[in-house]
């Protein structure tokens, strides 16, 4: 199956995921939020928060984002940037990206609506006072996906807004999307975002503990268990020709004739060339293990 099909797969099942969320997670949270007589009731039911306590409220809005979306739109558009134009195995990151993307939207849709919080948000101090149908030219449903970015309320459990900033921070790190060098601009990054989240008051900080907890666990279950995959079956180009005229054979019995192998060592070598620029070895199954080089598939 050509790379860009199954890129094109991935993009759907993440859509799919998105729609879902979107409908079951996002609407029905904002149509669950607990309403009060006026807003002056509704601040003196916000719940007791160690972030707020610490930071108070502050939120900029920069063409017509906050700090927390501008810090998740801009590293996505230099993720596909890097991952389409400098990366050899860009089209797996990014299929990568969406699988584990897709999985942390799911597991945020079983929770979104389960618990039902006050509202932290001065921008949702509307919803608290009036009732927010689930239906209709009022519904949440369709004023969720009729925007952009979606404008909820009440989908604070968990957060995600800050599931994407560690999903980027990781696989910045992973697969060296954001040079070495630069790495600690995502770092930076990330910190700036976390810390929107709390002043915009958009989450209370058991929700940012909880995604963060719950996002890194997802990426490190898929790093540990789907580079397999790949790795257990026949792996060619598109085109028909094997990788570097060589070839992808089953590394478990080292059918592919253009293996060398070598008892001081665990690489796997491609092509009957003797060419090692690009090899990989056992250790790029761990999760946070990333030598700098990368594999085309």
């Amino acid at each position: 199956m050509n790379k860009y099909v199954r890129l094109l797969i991935s993009g759907s099942v993440y859509c799919t995921s998105m729609a879902i969320m979107a409908v079951f997670g996002d609407a029905v949270a904002w149509h669950r939020l607990p309403t009060y007589e006026d807003t002056v009731d509704s601040i003196a039911h916000i719940l007791p928060d160690v972030g707020f306590d610490a930071f108070p409220y502050y939120c900029p809005i920069v063409s017509g984002f906050n700090i927390q979306t501008l810090a998740i739109v801009c590293p996505v558009a230099f993720f596909a940037f890097r991952c389409v134009f400098c990366l050899k195995n860009g089209v797996f990151v990014i299929q990568r990206f969406l699988h584990t993307s897709s999985v942390v939207m799911i597991l945020r849709t079983l929770t979104l609506s389960v618990t039902s919080f006050p509202n932290p948000n001065p921008r949702c101090m509307g919803s608290t006072v009036t009732d927010n149908p689930l239906f209709g030219s009022r519904g949440t449903i369709l004023r969720i996906v009729t925007s952009f970015p979606p404008s909820t309320c009440g989908n604070l459990m968990f957060s995600g807004h800050t599931a994407y900033l560690i999903l980027l921070v990781l696989f910045d790190y992973k697969y060296s999307v954001m040079p070495r060098k630069l790495f600690s601009l995502s770092i930076g990054r990330t910190i700036l975002g976390l810390y929107s989240v709390i002043a915009c008051r958009s989450h209370y900080s058991v929700d940012v503990v909880v995604s963060v907890l719950i996002t890194t666990f997802t990426f490190v279950t898929c790093n540990e268990y789907l580079p397999q995959i790949p790795y257990l079956r026949r792996l060619e180009r598109d085109d028909g020709d094997d990788v570097r005229n060589g070839c992808y054979g089953n590394i478990l019995n080292n059918s592919c004739g253009g293996y060398r192998n070598r008892s001081d060592s665990m690489n796997v070598r491609y092509g009957d060339d003797g060419d090692d620029r690009d090899h990989i070895d056992d250790r790029d199954h761990l999760p946070f293990h990333n030598r700098g080089r990368s594999v085309e598939f």
